[in-house]
């Protein structure tokens, strides 16, 4: 017997950004039906493949708002930089954002 349940996606990703401004690279994200949001986890790799977390942010926990965040990567890599938001609500859970390039 195989249960399932279906639960509501903690945060609806709307956009999701990064520019170079020398030297660092500025990430924007807006998100909206934030329901039991912990934080983001700003993540990079160079081969889209190996990731480490680079700094978090606090996410708005509950509310159908259009929120926007912010982060500087102050080092980024040389080249191509891949970064991805790792959400994680209260219950432990987490879900990843689409993959972005920034050169």
């Amino acid at each position: 017997m195989l249960n399932t349940t279906s639960a509501a996606l903690p945060v609806t990703f709307l956009d999701f950004n990064g520019k170079r401004i020398e030297p660092l690279i500025e990430l924007e994200w807006t998100c909206s039906a934030e329901w039991n949001n912990k934080a983001f986890i700003i993540q990079r790799s160079a081969d889209g493949r190996n990731w480490t977390s680079i700094g978090s942010t606090n996410g708005a926990i509950e509310g159908n708002f259009i929120n926007k965040y912010h982060f500087t990567d102050m080092q980024p890599l040389k080249g191509k930089n891949y970064y991805r938001l790792r959400q994680e609500d209260f219950n432990l859970a987490f879900k990843y954002s689409k993959m972005i390039l920034v050169q």
